[in-house]
């Protein structure tokens, strides 16, 4: 089941959609995010949202009702080269990890492993590797 999550683009066009759609499971109290969001702000895989339906029956997400405990990270490579191996050296580290295409990484970081991610993903970015945004932070950043 999907749930609808409308984003805000900036003067750029940035996300480059309106809408980004979630699969999420449905559950007693809501809906369970399924996936790891690619532009969706203030979520991330395993929180428990409410989502209401809209005009067109579509339903559209309202609310966290309670977090799953994740944290949602973007990475920008510069090399597409470099995937793979980040990608192997997130997963080592505790991390999930979606590709969309060969540059753009969006990372599932359970609490346990946030500091090592962070200071992995801190170290490749001072060597210009890649960038790297927040899409929600659960806990302090490290």
């Amino acid at each position: 089941m999907s749930r609808f999550f409308p984003l805000e683009q900036d003067e750029d066009g940035y996300p480059p959609y309106a809408v980004e759609n979630l699969w999420a499971l449905r559950r007693a109290e809501g809906f369970e995010l399924d996936n790891i969001p690619w532009y969706a702000k203030g979520v991330a895989s395993g929180d428990l949202i409410d989502a209401q339906p809209n005009a067109d029956g579509n339903l559209v997400f309202t609310s966290v009702i309670r977090r799953g405990g994740n944290s949602t990270l973007r990475v920008w490579l510069a090399d597409a080269a470099d995937c793979h191996q980040l990608r192997a050296t997130l997963a080592q580290l505790g991390a999930t990890c979606e590709l969309n295409g060969t540059r753009f990484l969006s990372v599932d970081v359970p609490a346990s492993a946030m500091t090592v991610i962070w200071a992995h993903l801190e170290k490749g970015e001072a060597a210009g590797r890649w960038e790297f945004e927040v899409g929600h932070l659960e806990q302090a950043q490290p």
